[in-house]
């Protein structure tokens, strides 16, 4: 019989779990010398399972459209510091080295959607709110040289239209620019102003078409 090869087990390297245990019993340590050697195992950590960690920080994308950029340094960071925080929270379901570093990215992701939620909410808060489309309305209007009677006229309407119906015409002209061309608004976006009033996306459409052509009709019969 011909002797089978063995394969040499690979090199002893601890565990994420083994490093965040020591690093949680030690980190708080009144001993200058144990609270130093958790930093050093953290080091270790993030030695380890770097790649991992800005891995997951370069493929988030805060949402479809958006122009709100996140930089994947300050991402990587503020997971690495979370994860330092929350060392005796890992808590796996057991198994080998693998499986405990499966499990530890998927800590790691679910930790990391929280962090980017939390930094964009208050960008898309200030991106959809009605007070951001009524500044960015006024910027319109004050930077325009000479507006037209038309435009004064609609500026007119807008201001005594349903706040609502308002809002709404005042977000949809973003995306029709002059030139004819049509953008399409992140469904983010959309979501966010139907929550605002209340109403299903199927319900904004409708709002917008009776708003448009009340806006219509009104403009003619002003221009009459």
């Amino acid at each position: 019989m011909t002797a089978t090869t063995k394969i040499p087990p690979p090199p002893e390297c601890p565990s994420a779990l083994d490093l965040l245990t020591e690093i949680a019993l030690l980190k708080n340590s009144a001993d200058p010398a144990e609270a130093k050697r958790a930093g050093q195992l953290f080091e270790q950590l993030l030695e380890n399972y770097g790649t991992i960690l800005r891995k997951l920080a370069n493929l988030q994308k805060p949402f479809s459209g958006s122009t709100i950029n996140l930089d994947p340094e300050d991402l990587y960071w503020r997971l690495a510091m979370k994860i330092w925080d929350r060392a005796d929270q890992f808590d796996p379901n057991g198994g080998d080295f693998h499986a405990i570093r499966k499990q530890f990215t998927g800590w790691a992701a679910t930790m990391l959607k929280n962090i980017v939620i939390d930094r964009i909410a208050p960008l898309k808060l200030d991106f959809t709110s009605i007070e951001t489309l009524e500044l960015g309305w006024d910027e319109f209007t004050e930077t325009t040289p000479d507006p037209s009677a038309r435009a004064k006229i609609l500026a007119e309407i807008l201001d005594e239209m349903d706040p609502d119906d308002a809002e709404i015409l005042r977000w949809s002209a973003m995306f029709m620019p002059l030139d004819g061309t049509q953008m399409r608004p992140a469904r983010e976006e959309r979501l966010a102003l139907c929550r605002h009033l209340n109403v299903t996306e199927a319900g904004l459409r409708k709002k917008r078409e009776r708003a448009l052509n009340g806006l219509r009709d009104e403009m003619k019969r002003r221009e009459a």
